[in-house]
């Protein structure tokens, strides 16, 4: 019926093409926030607090073509909380190539 034990909602996906490892993919997501967004879906994005969850994945079950399937739960969703850029140091390993997408031509070129 779309819903688990809790009422959240419970969609399943399928991929457009297949692939070796995902048959398909179930999302649960939190009821409230759906709810939410039905009743105030025009201004929904300007009205939500920051900390208000707009559409929280709980948890999501991928499923392969074997039948063995991969479950992840989230607790403690935090959405835009800002953090810091010093969080994240990325560094290119030695003798990786680096692609770059190409520039676009200007006008008139």
């Amino acid at each position: 019926d779309g819903r688990d034990a809790g009422g959240n909602y419970v969609l399943e996906l399928q991929p457009r093409r297949s692939t070796a490892f995902i048959n398909k993919i179930f999302m649960v997501v939190r009821l409230e926030s759906v709810l939410n967004f039905a009743k105030n879906r025009a201004n929904f994005m300007f009205t939500a607090t920051r900390n208000e969850l707009l559409f929280p994945v709980l948890s999501t079950t991928v499923i392969d073509h074997q039948g063995n399937t991969t479950t992840m739960e989230f607790t403690n969703i935090k959405v835009n909380s800002r953090l810091s850029s010093s969080f994240f140091n990325f560094m290119i390993p030695p003798g990786a190539q680096v692609v770059r997408p190409p520039t676009a031509a200007a006008p008139g070129r």
